[in-house]
């Protein structure tokens, strides 16, 4: 079996050849190519392996031209063709800010959905609050009847939270806070509730919840427009309908009397 140093050998044969076809080393360097002068251009006719590996290099350790029959310049596209309906890329179908939202055919996830009447409502996300009184500062005597939600039809259950705060009263002030409901969208208001009475000694800052059930025992009660009558710290188990309001009535405010009241609720 050959050796290694026979292997070698054999090697150096094939390069240089052996007896009278021997090549020095000049001679097969010749051979393989001597270096070019310009190695960014390629040898005339390929001759010299050096030569062109020397020209590839060159070219590939410097910057490449982009060249051909190409759009280079940037290029305007038109919405005109696609399969739109018309208006749809203008500004023209766009819904102004600030505006209702409705929801439909979607699954129950927390959200307002969207009554039968198609009413619109506020939307209620991720378990929030409704609001039904944002928090308001009362310096004055009077009845404020707040902007009604609507949309509460599809809910039986509620829980109803009233927070009082900054509450500075003299001893003959006094402030009632109701929750009212409508039963023909609107016409005719109606105490659903009746927190219990504000006043310098009572109520003093925290939050009070009420709790309201629609699906109350079947009873004949009012239809009147009796808004602001309900006895104080009492709720009627009834169907609130399709809308809730707060109304608030302060008496006897004067001088340095004042109170910040806000309502909110949770549905189901």
């Amino acid at each position: 079996m050959p050796n290694l140093k026979q292997n070698l050998q054999w090697l150096v044969d094939a390069m240089i050849g052996a007896g009278a076809d021997a090549k020095t080393i000049a001679d097969v360097v010749t051979s393989l190519g001597a270096d070019i002068t310009t190695p960014t251009e390629m040898p005339a006719g390929g001759v010299g392996i050096r030569g062109w590996l020397s020209a590839i290099y060159t070219k590939l350790n410097a910057s490449l031209a982009v060249t051909g029959t190409f759009w280079q310049a940037t290029q305007s596209v038109s919405a005109t063709a696609l399969p739109l309906p018309d208006g749809a890329a203008t500004a023209a179908k766009q819904l102004a800010d600030g505006h209702n939202v409705r929801q439909s055919n979607a699954a129950d996830d927390g959200a307002y959905m969207q009554p039968a009447d198609n009413a619109v409502f506020p939307v209620k996300l991720n378990g929030a609050a409704l609001a039904l009184k944002a928090a308001t500062v009362i310096t004055t005597d009077g009845t404020v009847n707040g902007t009604p939600v609507t949309g509460l039809d599809i809910y039986t259950l509620a829980t109803i939270l009233l927070t009082i705060s900054a509450k500075t009263m003299d001893a003959s002030t006094t402030l009632d806070v109701y929750l009212q409901y409508s039963p023909d969208g609107g016409t005719t208001w109606d105490d659903i509730a009746h927190f219990a009475q504000v006043t310098s000694a009572a109520i003093g800052g925290g939050t009070y919840v009420l709790f309201l059930n629609a699906n109350g025992p079947a009873a004949v009660d009012r239809v009147t427009d009796a808004a602001a009558t309900l006895a104080a710290n009492s709720v009627r188990s009834i169907d609130w309908c399709d809308r809730l309001r707060v109304t608030t009535v302060a008496a006897n405010f004067a001088d340095t009397d004042t109170i910040t009241v806000k309502v909110e609720g949770y549905f189901k």
